[in-house]
């Protein structure tokens, strides 16, 4: 398997996941798809948390989906951010945290 170097756009002649994330080169339609909660990681999300967790579906719960894709959204941003290896796998430790607690505090 042939790793991409991480070297900017500009530079290589093709985007890095980096750019393209941070960069907001990903479609609002796009992402508006895959933040739906009823849908795409979100559905799968709320399917766990009702049969697994025995919480109870509704607008209460596709709220707090939304709440959780939108604050992991810019966390992942943050992390992808940071400069080191070890910094962002601290703070993505930290978003699994947070996000784990929240949504089971229903």
């Amino acid at each position: 398997m042939t790793r991409l170097p991480c070297a900017s756009w500009q530079s290589s002649g093709s985007p890095h996941f980096r750019e393209l994330a941070l960069g907001r080169h990903i479609s609002e339609a796009t992402r508006e798809d895959q933040s739906d909660p009823e849908t795409g990681p979100g559905g799968i999300l709320q399917d766990l948390l009702v049969k697994k967790f025995g919480i109870k579906p509704g607008k209460g719960l596709q709220r707090k989906i939304r709440i959780a894709a939108e604050v992991g959204d810019r966390l992942i941003a943050y992390a992808y951010s940071r400069p080191t290896a070890k910094e962002r796998a601290e703070v993505i430790a930290e978003l699994k945290d947070l996000l784990g607690k929240y949504l089971l505090s229903l």
